[in-house]
């Protein structure tokens, strides 16, 4: 009796562990049913996570499962199954996790820099087989129909209790604000899209789901992820070479403007400062935040190596100039710009390795959809720290562009 249900257990887990990880992603197992503020919330929400048992739960969910999918895989013998393109993406998520983790050597906090960066890894590959198992079980469908139900009943049920709209009249439904809620109905419709699209899986009333979903974004308000999703429906019409140059330009902007522009400029001693061309007040204060970074990096003298992955915001430490009693910035726990974080954790060189990183894995895309998916974590990491972030719904998305297109590529192989 207990062999047959443990069979189960690893059956179900099997089929279903890919809806488990979306519902932690978009932050179902924690829904916010409160009043909400604006930028600040998602900050002050992470503080109170980390020292609640909130930390605990994650910790359990993501190790847990990654044990699980390890051992499941190493004991069926599916390794063996492993084509080039399923290693290749591996590979490119061990690297990168690996990269991180590097940063140790030289991390003010070490200790938590080869944490995270554990965590990290099983994070990647959690994600990874969750949706390889689900794709190899013809269960991905099921698991995107799955989330849109349980959104659909977390959004009834934090508009009747009071708390689904923000004060501004934007829907924030059981999410910390609306870009947090936005962000997850962009990714579950983009990845709705291309299943459909790639002739992957259906999802149960498709075009009734969709229209619900896009009358959701559009009462969150959310400007910025509306004009996301909107510019990935545009590159999904563009053929498929000019579709990877613009996003290569687009990368290699963000990568000029937010890390190569200020690296030069304090090298060769100019006195220009972010503020020279945005107000304090851009984005929601983005822009004095931003500021206060790249003062950071030129006082201490850390452009060349960071502070360590996960060694700067989240510490024991308050970071030296956000620790003003009188002011917001000790709440601070993110650049709200994943390129000048990445490059507070792991300095210039390494960053730019990692981008290199990350055009080795987009060059590994070979679909339109699935390319053009790759937009949303670039274009989402100018407004917030996405990439490389623990359980988060747009590095989620960069993880599952990966995992599709070698899933596909195995497809194509083994039909030849």
């Amino acid at each position: 009796m207990s062999k047959d249900l443990l069979s189960h257990v690893i059956r179900f887990l099997n089929q279903y562990g890919f809806y488990f990880v979306i519902l932690y992603c978009i932050g179902a197992f924690s829904p916010a049913l409160y009043s909400k503020s604006a930028l600040l919330s998602k900050d002050l929400d992470t503080i109170i996570s980390s020292k609640s048992g909130s930390a605990i739960f994650k910790q359990i969910f993501w190790l847990g499962l990654f044990f699980f999918y390890t051992v499941s895989v190493f004991s069926s013998r599916e390794v063996s199954r492993f084509t080039s393109s399923t290693i290749s993406t591996l590979l490119i998520l061990i690297t990168i996790c690996f990269t991180i983790g590097v940063t140790a050597l030289w991390s003010a906090y070490p200790s938590l820099t080869i944490k995270r960066s554990i965590f990290q890894l099983a994070f990647c590959g959690t994600v990874y087989f969750s949706i390889y198992n689900a794709y190899n079980q013809k269960t991905i469908g099921r698991c995107i129909t799955l989330s849109l139900y349980t959104i659909y009943g977390l959004t009834f049920l934090s508009i009747i209790m009071g708390y689904g709209f923000s004060a501004s009249g934007a829907l924030t439904s059981f999410a910390k604000n609306k870009n947090l809620f936005a962000a997850s109905l962009v990714i579950i419709i983009v990845v709705m899209i291309t299943l459909k699209d790639c002739k992957i899986a259906k999802v149960v009333n498709y075009k009734y789901n969709l229209a619900i979903l896009l009358t959701l974004l559009v009462l969150t308000q959310s400007k910025t992820n509306i004009a996301i999703l909107m510019f990935f429906y545009l590159l999904t019409r563009l053929p498929l070479q000019l579709n990877r140059l613009i996003l290569s330009l687009i990368y290699i902007f963000c990568i000029f403007v937010f890390v190569l522009l200020y690296t030069v400029n304090d090298t060769l001693g100019f006195s220009h400062t972010i503020l020279d061309y945005i107000d304090e007040g851009f984005l929601t204060g983005r822009g004095f935040i931003w500021d206060l970074l790249y003062y950071d990096l030129h006082f201490f003298d850390k452009w060349a190596t960071g502070y360590g992955y996960g060694a700067y915001f989240g510490t024991p430490e308050i970071p030296y100039f956000f620790d003003d009693s009188y002011s917001f910035t000790r709440f601070i726990t993110s650049a709200h710009n994943g390129y000048i974080e990445h490059v507070m954790q792991l300095g210039v060189f390494m960053s730019m390795l990692l981008g290199g990183i990350y055009f080795v894995a987009a060059s590994l895309v070979n679909n339109r959809h699935l390319l053009s998916l790759m937009c949303i974590p670039i274009l989402h990491n100018i407004t917030e720290s996405s990439m490389i972030k623990d359980s988060s719904i747009i590095w989620f998305s960069f993880i599952f562009c990966l995992s599709i297109s070698s899933l596909l590529k195995t497809k194509t192989l083994d039909e030849k």
